[in-house]
C-alpha cells in the first residue's frame, strides 16, 4: 500500500520540478560581468538582477540580521548606558542604510508560485 502512495507522490513531485524555477528564467542577466564599485552598489547598471546583485542583496541581509541579533541583545542587557544608546544609534543607522541599498538593488520580474496554499496572501 505505501509503494503506491510513494509511486504517487513521487510522480506529482517530479511533475512539479518541471515548472520550478530554472536558471535562465530567473530574470538574471547571463553573462553580464559587472565590477563592485560605490556607484553600482547605490546605482546598478542594469534594470534587471544581475549575479552582483544579487550577491550585494545576500551579504547585506547576512549583515542585517547580525546586526539586528546584535541590537536585541544591547537593548535587553545594556540597560541605559550612554555606550548603549550610541551602539543602539549606530546599529539602527547601519541597517537603514543597508535597506537603502537593498532597495536600489533591481527587483526579479520572475512571478513566483507558491506550493503552500494562500500563504502569499498571509500577513505578517
Amino acid at each position: 500500500m505505501h509503494g503506491a502512495v510513494y509511486e504517487i507522490a513521487n510522480s506529482h513531485d517530479e511533475a512539479d520540478l518541471s515548472d520550478g524555477i530554472s536558471v535562465p528564467s530567473m530574470g538574471i542577466l547571463p553573462g553580464v560581468e559587472e565590477r563592485f564599485s560605490f556607484q553600482t552598489l547605490l546605482f546598478p547598471n542594469h534594470p534587471e538582477p544581475s549575479t552582483l546583485s544579487g550577491f550585494i542583496v545576500n551579504i547585506c541581509t547576512s549583515v542585517m540580521g547580525t546586526l539586528i541579533l546584535a541590537f536585541s541583545i544591547l537593548a535587553v542587557q545594556g540597560g541605559l548606558a550612554l555606550w548603549n544608546m550610541v551602539a543602539l544609534s549606530v546599529i539602527f543607522m547601519v541597517c537603514l542604510i543597508l535597506v537603502f541599498i537593498i532597495w536600489r538593488q533591481p527587483e526579479s520580474k520572475t512571478i513566483l508560485s507558491f506550493k503552500v496554499w494562500l500563504f502569499s496572501t498571509m500577513a505578517c
